[in-house]
């Protein structure tokens, strides 16, 4: 989901339960939960979804 998707859920309800959250955009920001793109990406590559 896009950034703004992601903060318009209240957030008492993130992450969504029983699912992968992956939000893109395209800002930089150092977050604590922020990782490159292609470790992400091998990360969910891997994941059974």
């Amino acid at each position: 989901m896009g950034t703004r998707t992601w903060f318009s859920i209240p957030e008492r309800f993130r992450p969504l339960p029983g699912r992968l959250n992956v939000v893109l955009s395209r800002k930089i920001q150092k977050k604590e939960h922020v990782f490159c793109l292609p470790r992400s990406l091998l990360f969910v590559s891997n994941d059974s979804l």
